[in-house]
């Protein structure tokens, strides 16, 4: 599980942009496969040299809106900053090495929705 949070966004700084999430440019690891959804997660297979294969599920929480569509979160930071709401961002990513999803499927159902551990890693509850 890995959490990152931004306590407010700006420029350079943001949690959607070039070079920031699951893979970066010119990182070992590589996209094989977008995968079905898990709890209306983005899934996706990777693999780097070794081979290691791993299966990473990504939502995202700003404001009051957890997704997984990038274009959402754009809009949700955009109105934030519009209209003076929270600026707090929230990327959530649960991985598992191999290529079965199984264990993150079990992992989410101990851990409980997503929106509450976003806002608990925030500060915000």
């Amino acid at each position: 599980m890995s959490i990152a949070v931004f306590g407010s966004q700006q420029e350079g700084k943001e949690l959607i942009a070039y070079g920031t999430g699951v893979l970066r440019e010119e990182d070992r690891w590589v996209r094989v496969a977008d995968l079905p959804e898990i709890a209306a997660g983005s899934v996706m297979r990777i693999t780097a040299p070794g081979p290691v294969e791993r299966i990473v599920a990504t939502w995202y929480r700003v404001a009051d809106t957890t997704t997984q569509d990038e274009t959402l979160v754009k809009i949700e930071t955009m109105k934030a900053r519009l209209f003076g709401g929270p600026q707090r961002a929230v990327a959530i990513h649960l991985s598992v090495e191999g290529a079965d999803p199984r264990p993150i499927t079990r992992f989410l159902a101990a851990l409980g929705p997503i929106a509450p551990v976003a806002d608990h890693a925030a500060g915000m509850r």
